[in-house]
Order: structure tokens, then sequence, then C-alpha cells
């Protein structure tokens, strides 16, 4: 009696245990994030970078973003991402 409630509720359980999927982030023009990079040297230390990226514009298939050293005053440098 027992293996018989098991097997009928089993498929009740499990359906409800299945993984949502969800949209993938949107990117649009405009969007700018800092991204962190930090690098160990042995026993020397570390160096640590910060980039600021910034989305120019995006395609179907590609998107232009610009990055440069968070804080410089040079310009920054356009780039294309292809996906």
């Amino acid at each position: 009696m027992n293996n018989v409630l098991l097997t009928l509720a089993f498929p009740l359980i499990a359906s409800t245990s299945f993984a949502e999927s969800i949209d993938p982030p949107i990117y649009k023009h405009g969007d700018t994030w800092l991204y962190q990079d930090t690098v160990e040297k042995g026993a020397t230390g570390w160096n640590q970078s910060r980039t600021e990226i910034t989305i120019l514009r995006t395609s179907g298939t590609s998107i232009y973003y610009t990055s440069k050293p968070s804080g410089s005053t040079q310009p920054p440098l356009g780039k294309s991402l292809f996906y």
C-alpha cells in the first residue's frame, strides 16, 4: 500500500521542482558599470584596476561599448562584442 501511495505522490512532488527560466538582461544605451580586477603578484602583494564600461548602442547580434580606466581624463576606447 505504501509503495502505491509513493508511486502516485512522486509525480506531484517532482512536478513542483522544475526550474523556471528567466529572461536575459536587456542592455541599453547609457548603461554604465564599474569592473574591478585584482591580480595577485605572489609574495610582493597585489595590483588592482578599475575600468568604467558604458554601452553606446546595441543591435540584434552586437553590443557596442566604451571602456576607460576609472577616473581617467583620457577619452574612452570604443569596442564591440558579438554574441
